[in-house]
């Protein structure tokens, strides 16, 4: 036995000298440490050290700490938001008419008590938080001016202080709403609706606006409106001229200067014939623009799906030059059959490949969630094909190139609605709100090697028959994921889970790179 533990520490010994020959020389040798930073695509892997060594890398279950309730039993709570920088954690959530934030300091361990964000007698909805760095963004829709402004306050130490409210919209009269909320860096933008009367359209209608700020925030550019008030483009193998006139539902992302937006367009639609304008029909579309300077100035808008049979609701992902836009389509057949498309561009949206039809069943497929991380693209939706209502996931890691088949996270023919995704480099995670014995609860699948194969279900909320839980949102970073969701009987509810990693050297436990005493 001696003679064994003798020969494990020499090439121990020979392994740790190879790899750090100057800190070898020293009498006495410091505790072993394996090399980080490099890739793991999957639970197991082998890495071999020089000496004859070798270790593994293996991840350990995903366990969840107590639940806590942000809101303080409010019953008048809607859905939460979540965003996280570093260490810091942040919650929004609208609470009896107004906005509240919840802030964690200790990666999502507790939480302080709320702090209001809206200042206003009238009613605050429609909110959104964003995070980078130091800097925390709220913005939300305010009806201090009976028909809704955009309000907005931020912070730049990490949450511990905000400034004053801004009035981003400050159209008294005009109906501002929807609002969309992005940040990276110093960049911070905010998209919303707003009706709108301009010179070659003068009815008041809906415009999707932005406004871009590059300092953190502390200042505004002026509004932009991102609808062009005439566009020739072939679309369909059509040349069509689109007098855009309705537009709702914004999203905006940003990576470094870029940003991008997608929303749904409303328009009647005009075709060329004999040097004629003649309207042909009215057209539901995906719309998009873009910026590569931190919003100063907008690429030409971009259709990316028009036809009479285009539905909508878009949303958009972004991990640097990779662009990804899905949506929900009936492909001209009757409501009731939509399907998910999806369309990615790997040049910074100035060019998107062909659109892919993800879902392609008989049945509908709705409310599509869409997460990017690396090449890595990941498209979770709502699907009927079995009768009952399934989360269905597809992932790609090819830069949307090609998909994996779709996987049934639920399937356990229960209702399963609202789904929630997640990446934070192989690890996926996805939520959802299910249907169980009258009531809703919230569900969450995670998988460690980019969606190759999910672990069971866990049930996050687990209120019993006390009330139904919905709209969960999930963020996953680092070895953390957090999640949130509406509990009807509670407020907004909060749980945080987290996986631990073990490296193992024959003979040998490390824990964090660090050999145990």
């Amino acid at each position: 036995m001696m003679t064994r533990r003798l020969a494990v520490l020499v090439s121990l010994a020979a392994a740790f000298s190879a790899l750090h020959p100057a800190t070898a020389q020293k009498k006495q040798l410091p505790k072993p440490r394996v090399r980080t930073g490099i890739t793991v695509p999957r639970e197991g892997l082998r890495k071999t050290l020089p000496g004859g060594l070798n270790w593994t890398r293996r991840t350990g279950p995903l366990t969840f700490a107590d639940r806590i309730d942000l809101s303080g039993r409010s019953i008048g709570t809607a859905s939460p938001q979540l965003a996280a920088s570093g260490t810091n954690v942040y919650a929004t959530y609208p609470m009896n008419g107004e906005i509240y934030l919840s802030r964690s300091i200790d990666s999502g361990e507790t939480f302080e008590p709320p702090a209001r964000m809206s200042t206003t007698a009238a009613r605050s909805w429609a909110h959104q938080v964003a995070a980078s760095g130091d800097n925390v963004y709220v913005a939300w829709v305010d009806e201090f001016t009976v028909r809704g402004d955009i309000f907005f306050r931020r912070s730049d130490d990490g949450g511990e202080s905000f400034d004053d409210t801004v009035n981003l919209s400050d159209s008294p009269g005009r109906s501002s709403r929807a609002v969309s909320l992005a940040a990276s860096g110093d960049n911070v933008y905010v998209a919303w609706c707003e009706d709108l009367a301009v010179e070659t359209d003068p009815a008041p209608v809906a415009k999707v606006v932005i406004r871009a700020s590059n300092d953190g925030g502390a200042t505004f550019g002026d509004l932009v409106n991102l609808n062009a008030p005439l566009a020739t483009q072939v679309v369909d193998n059509v040349t069509v001229v689109s007098a855009q006139f309705g537009s709702g539902k914004p999203t905006v992302v940003a990576d470094g200067d870029a940003v991008h937006v997608v929303w749904e367009q409303a328009m009647p639609t005009y075709e060329l014939r004999d040097g004629a304008i003649e309207r042909v029909d009215f057209r539901l579309g995906v719309a998009y623009r873009r910026s590569a300077n931190g919003g100063l100035g907008f690429a030409d808008p971009m259709m990316l799906s028009v036809s009479a049979s285009t539905w909508g609701r878009p949303q958009v992902a972004v991990s640097g030059q990779n662009v990804y836009v899905t949506w929900m389509d009936t492909l001209g057949v009757r409501r009731g059959n939509e399907d998910i498309l999806f369309r990615a561009s790997t040049n910074g949206g100035a060019r998107f490949a062909d659109a892919i039809n993800l879902s392609n069943t008989p049945a509908r497929s709705w409310r599509g969630d869409i997460e990017a991380s690396g090449n890595g693209v990941h498209v979770a939706w709502i699907d009927e094909v079995g009768g009952d209502k399934d989360i269905l996931l597809r992932t790609s890691g090819d830069q949307g190139a090609r998909f994996s088949p779709a996987v049934n996270l639920s399937d356990n023919g229960r209702d399963s609605t609202n789904p929630s995704v997640s990446a934070a480099g192989r690890y996926i995670y996805v939520a959802w709100q299910q249907r169980t014995s009258g009531h809703y609860t919230i569900r969450l699948r995670w998988s460690n090697d980019t969606g190759g194969a999910f672990g069971e279900g866990v049930e996050i909320s687990n209120f019993g028959t006390r009330g139904s839980s919905h709209a969960p949102t999930v963020i996953g970073i680092g070895n953390h994921v957090y999640a949130a969701w509406q509990d009807h009987g509670l407020g907004a509810m909060y749980r945080k889970g987290a996986r631990s990693e073990t490296r193992a050297i024959p003979g040998l436990i490390l824990r964090d790179g660090i050999k145990d005493r």
